[in-house]
């Protein structure tokens, strides 16, 4: 059995593309995945196709996280006389993970005093 699941974030926005006589969605990304000793990652090559890609299109970005589920699938072909070897893993659904974190402008530290609350001072 073929079943392939990774968990990880998307290294760019996805374009969708439509393809063929039928005007098929379908999309590639990769997948930053890290190991298990998180001091590495592996770099996934996905495609998916349909209304995957669609919403895969629509709603993710750069950096979000996901969990793909889907098959890995090889290829063969021939270019300039040297044969070229593929592997991919074809997205056959997914479940959105957690969002890319925001920079955020640092705040201020102070606390708001309440009206007939004495000024805490700090000796």
């Amino acid at each position: 059995m073929n079943l392939a699941v990774e968990v990880g974030r998307i290294t760019k926005d996805i374009t969708v593309r439509y393809v063929g006589a039928d005007n098929k969605a379908v999309c590639k990304f990769v997948l930053a995945v890290p190991r298990y000793d998180k001091e590495k990652s592996d770099f996934i090559s996905c495609v998916a196709w349909g209304k995957t890609a669609e919403t895969m299109g629509k709603y993710l970005k750069k950096g979000d996280k996901i969990i793909a589920r889907g098959r890995i699938e090889t290829d063969v072909y021939e270019k300039e006389g040297q044969k070229i070897y593929t592997t991919e893993m074809v997205v056959e659904n997914f479940e959105f993970g957690e969002k890319k974190r925001e920079e955020k402008a640092e705040e201020p530290e102070f606390m708001p005093i309440k009206e007939g609350e004495e000024l805490p001072f700090i000796f």
